[in-house]
């Protein structure tokens, strides 16, 4: 998935939209929340090491 598709995601599960218009769909059972919470995770590491390097130049 990309970075705008989990926020979308993200944006369905805290009621700003609904399950069907969610990215992760297909996925819908009570496992969906446990891989939005570690793709979250991701893209903030991600950021985090991004962050850190330019911060280093």
């Amino acid at each position: 998935m990309t970075d705008n598709e989990i926020v979308k995601a993200l944006e369905c599960c805290t009621g700003d939209g609904l399950c069907c218009e969610c990215p992760m769909w297909e996925k819908l059972n009570a496992n969906c929340i446990v891989e939005l919470n570690r793709l979250a995770l991701e893209i903030i590491k991600r950021q985090q090491a991004e962050l850190e390097r330019e911060d280093n130049a």
